[in-house]
């Protein structure tokens, strides 16, 4: 299943870049900067919104937070499951439901949790903000050197170095994953 094949045309935007990786749609901001000046504020910032709901109503969400952002909405980045969620972190009574991530700053997060309440409040959505430093320590744990080596490159760091931040900065922070 393609997105592209649902509308009959590509996507186009002049904001936001489209593109497929795995079984993800990715949708992110053009332009997007480094925003952080370490990556332990890296970690100890950044996160995303994960809504989990049906295909098509979270399709309408990322469109309308799309159109919205130039209202400064705070969001960089999204990316949409094709499939259905294998694993379910919230308690959710949708079966075999599929995630929205919604990336933005903990700073900003309640920007994007009104926009989602005001825009979306009659819809059975299944929601929670999580920490990338909480998806990097789980990765660390269950061996997903993948999610690991992204963030190593991103800030030019030897695994080992990296491994050492998401651990220092759990245990600054005293987050359970």
């Amino acid at each position: 299943m393609r997105i592209r094949t649902y509308f009959g045309q590509p996507f186009s935007s002049t904001e936001w870049e489209f593109s497929y990786y795995g079984d993800w749609i990715g949708l992110r901001k053009r332009g997007k900067k480094k925003k952080y000046a370490s990556p332990e504020e890296y970690l100890e910032n950044h996160g995303k919104w994960v809504v989990y709901g049906k295909f098509w109503e979270l399709w309408e969400i990322a469109e309308k937070i799309m159109w919205d952002s130039a209202n400064n909405l705070p969001v960089e980045a999204m990316k949409l499951s094709e499939l259905p969620a294998r694993e379910i972190e919230v308690p959710c009574k949708l079966k075999k439901p599929h995630v929205l991530v919604i990336y933005c700053d903990k700073r900003e997060k309640e920007d994007v949790k009104n926009f989602l309440g005001n825009n979306f409040k009659n819809r059975e959505f299944c929601w929670y903000y999580k920490l990338d430093l909480q998806t990097l320590y789980q990765a660390l744990e269950r061996g997903y050197e993948k999610e690991l080596k992204i963030f190593y490159n991103y800030w030019d760091l030897r695994a080992e170095e990296g491994k050492r931040i998401i651990l220092e900065t759990v245990k600054r922070l005293n987050l359970e994953p």
